[in-house]
């Protein structure tokens, strides 16, 4: 029995979420819906020297978890103690629960971390909010700093309706993208319900819940890409890709994301509002 709780304490330490990409909008997970997108090696992007001048160095690139790599170590150790020290000699029935646990809670964290999110079929039909994703938005792109990370994400062409304005919906993500995050951070509900799906929203709160009911980030620097413009039945469906750093609580250091997020508007809906109907860790 003691092998068997502590191997569910070593179980919370491998499944403690990595704060710095938790406290971005989603909680750095994979969620909702899942589409396709072509192929394409995007470099790892280098800050401008804005965001450089305001913050030390950003992390070049994501590294393991001490608290996941000890975690590893302490349930291999504990695996191997119970596997070859005799742990399961007289087990009883609540052992066999406990390991049923185990098993399932393995299932969930690894699940649903890594594995992208299933697509599934599209609800009923919702009125759309009276705030739409691509309204008008006067973000300019920035191109200081940026060149490679553009050129990089550019290799595919992407063929789009001659009504639908690439450049404009682009330049809106990103504006969009920084006010979805102070909306996370206030867990203002109402905003971020605006922007996304009904099911995508019910997500997002469990994972706000899993949060600190009071966190201050900062977007340092984010660029926007259009990943992919397709169909599907009577949608249409935009995929746009996310890059750039956070900085939390005013920590000196930034963190780097990448991420897509995948949009949908029904074909019916001239001029309609896009929704945010599945996020992407990429």
């Amino acid at each position: 029995m003691k092998y068997l709780l502590s191997l569910l304490m070593a179980i919370t330490l491998i499944s403690a979420p990595n704060f710095a990409e938790a406290k971005r909008f989603g909680g750095g997970f994979s969620l909702g819906k899942s589409y396709s997108m072509p192929k394409k090696v995007a470099p790892a992007p280098t800050p401008s020297k804005s965001a450089t001048t305001a913050s030390s160095k950003p992390t070049q690139g994501a590294k393991p978890s001490m608290g996941g790599l000890l975690g590893g170590m302490l349930a291999g150790g504990l695996l191997g103690a119970m596997l070859f020290g005799g742990a399961f000699e007289g087990i009883q029935l609540m052992d066999i629960l406990l390991i049923a646990l185990v098993i399932f809670m393995l299932v969930r964290i690894f699940g649903g971390r890594r594995a992208p999110a299933m697509a599934g079929g599209y609800g009923a039909h919702q009125a759309p909010p009276e705030i739409p994703m691509a309204r008008n938005s006067e973000a300019v792109l920035s191109s200081d700093g940026w060149g490679g990370l553009s050129a990089g994400l550019q290799q595919v062409d992407i063929e789009t309706p001659d009504w639908f304005d690439a450049k404009a919906f682009v330049a809106g993500a990103e504006a969009h993208f920084k006010t979805l995050q102070s909306a996370w951070d206030r867990q203002d509900w109402s905003e971020i319900g605006s922007y996304t799906s009904p099911e995508l929203l019910v997500s997002l709160k469990k994972n706000r819940e899993m949060l600190p009911d009071v966190q201050n980030t900062e977007v340092v620097s984010v660029i926007a890409e259009l990943g992919n413009f397709q169909e599907d039945l009577d949608q249409f469906v935009v995929s746009m890709l996310f890059h750039g750093w956070i900085r939390e609580d005013g920590k000196s250091d930034a963190t780097e994301f990448s991420e897509v997020w995948h949009l949908c508007r029904a074909k019916e809906s001239v001029g309609g509002d896009w929704f945010i109907v599945g996020i992407e860790q990429y």
